[in-house]
């Protein structure tokens, strides 16, 4: 309880500790820490003021850099949007074109939503009114058929793409990918309950504009998205200009990836060229509030759709420092990125790596993120809603997997780890195999972590079924266990 009970000071604490000499901060700090929050030592270290400067984040950048060798580093970002954008490069410059993977995810979810815009697509129709639906297998076609909004929010009910396709380095035609994956074009759950990270389903929402558009999927979104913002560089198809991809040594080069579905992640760009796109989604001009609505916050959740910490149309949220951002991440085979937004102040940031690794990645993200949120206050933390222990009880139980991006004989099987949701001393805890974490909730269904500053999990009610959503994963409750989990031999017996 006593823990419980000082986490809310811990941000009036970390303003003191600022006033003070390093040595003693840190000293004083993983005392007041271990006593407010265990594992002191696997936490982030305070922000202090320096941490707001060019200088040292160049600096920061540079260390990181040299010590993960890292070829190209190139970062952008908007910190007013009354002042031009501002880069770092190292080893490279702005001009340079590099591959930004399943960022492309957000602009196929932008070019779709610009078709809406137009009234070309409906968001909420069956895709089976614009697309062959000998394409999918949906065991809930009746009740629950794919649609639109589903594929933007990778809501559809897919897993992911299978090895084969992911290994295959030959370019292919649409028509011909979709039928090179037709056997994974199947759903295992109902679309539109739960997200689940697919590069399958892109394939369809390429086709969704190429069919409505009458154009090709490129040139659609050159003519709404690259064109209009002036990004001339911005293209899916490698040319000299590409700067080469590495590994994560950032010697060996890896081959350019030949991606199934362009529409997934094969867009190319400057960074002075996404930098654009970024100003765009601060303060737009060109694309409507419409789009930015959809692109920020879930639309398609067919149940308990006020809970908003979930996918969205081509971004999703993350919470650093108690601060949400709205962001894509990208993997492109020798090529690292992210592109990101904070949700409550006209901030952002696009960087890119050329080097296939994600730890360095992470460490540009820590540093441009720490830059742009130092001069701000901590968000305030949500109080508690006070639910009753019997309330809180009927959460309570073992809980699986409800969904899987790979490894579909193992979830079938029943040998992915679960979860158990337990009540002690009228507190709620997300318990793990390794980690117990404490639940608190904001709303009768609707829960989060001790610092986050909204609700970031949901306990979803469907008829007798009870599933948790959310930053944790997703995971249905075994007591009932879903029809679409009736395979599991944890469920047999029941």
């Amino acid at each position: 309880m006593l823990n419980v009970m000082l986490f809310p000071y811990a941000n009036v604490v970390i303003k003191l500790l600022e006033h003070l000499s390093n040595t003693v901060r840190i000293v004083l700090s993983c005392i007041l820490l271990n006593v407010m929050i265990p594992n002191c030592l696997a936490m982030e270290p305070v922000i202090t003021r320096d941490q707001g400067t060019v200088e040292t984040l160049r600096a920061t950048l540079q260390e990181i850099k040299q010590r993960h060798n890292i070829p190209c580093l190139s970062l952008g970002w908007v910190k007013d949007c009354n002042a031009p954008v501002q880069t770092v490069t190292l080893g490279c410059d702005a001009q340079a074109v590099l591959r930004w993977g399943s960022i492309t995810k957000t602009l196929t979810a932008l070019t779709v939503l610009d078709l809406a815009a137009e009234d070309l697509i409906d968001l909420y129709a069956p895709i089976s009114i614009y697309l062959d639906s000998r394409l999918w297998d949906n065991a809930w076609q009746t009740s629950q058929p794919i649609r639109v909004i589903d594929l933007l929010e990778l809501r559809a009910g897919f897993t992911d793409l299978s090895g084969r396709a992911f290994n295959y380095n030959q370019p292919m035609p649409l028509a011909q990918a979709l039928a090179f994956e037709r056997d994974q074009l199947r759903t295992f759950w109902p679309p539109g309950l739960q997200h689940s990270y697919s590069n399958l389903t892109p394939g369809l929402s390429q086709l969704l504009i190429e069919t409505v558009s009458g154009e090709s999927y490129a040139d659609a979104v050159n003519k709404r998205i690259f064109t209009p913002l002036q990004m001339n560089s911005a293209g899916f198809k490698p040319g000299r200009e590409l700067l080469p991809g590495y590994q994560a040594d950032g010697i060996t080069p890896i081959p350019y990836w030949q991606m199934t579905f362009a529409a997934f992640g094969a867009a190319n760009a400057s960074t002075e060229d996404m930098l654009k796109l970024l100003a765009e989604l601060l303060e737009p001009t060109v694309l409507s509030e419409f789009e930015l609505q959809h692109l920020r916050t879930p639309h398609g959740r067919r149940y308990l759709p006020e809970f908003r910490f979930d996918y969205a149309a081509g971004f999703y949220p993350r919470i650093r420092r108690g601060f949400t951002w709205h962001n894509h991440g990208g993997d492109a085979d020798g090529y690292r990125s992210r592109l990101s937004i904070m949700s409550d102040h006209p901030r952002g940031y696009v960087a890119n790596i050329s080097s296939d690794n994600p730890a360095a990645l992470r460490e540009v993200e820590r540093a441009i993120e720490n830059f742009l949120i130092a001069d701000l206050a901590s968000p305030d933390i949500p109080a508690v809603f006070d639910l009753p222990v019997a309330e809180l009880a009927a959460l309570t139980g073992q809980y699986y997997p409800s969904q899987t991006r790979f490894g579909l004989q193992k979830w079938q099987s029943g040998q992915m780890p679960g979860i158990e949701v337990v009540l002690r001393n009228k507190q709620l805890w997300f318990v793990t195999a390794n980690k117990d974490t404490p639940l608190f909730a904001t709303s009768a269904h609707q829960f989060r972590r001790a610092s986050d500053p909204v609700a970031t999990l949901a306990f979803v009610r469907v008829g007798q079924d009870l599933f948790l959503q959310g930053e944790l994963g997703h995971y249905a409750r075994l007591t009932t266990c879903p029809t679409f989990l009736s395979f599991l031999r944890q469920c047999n017996h029941r």
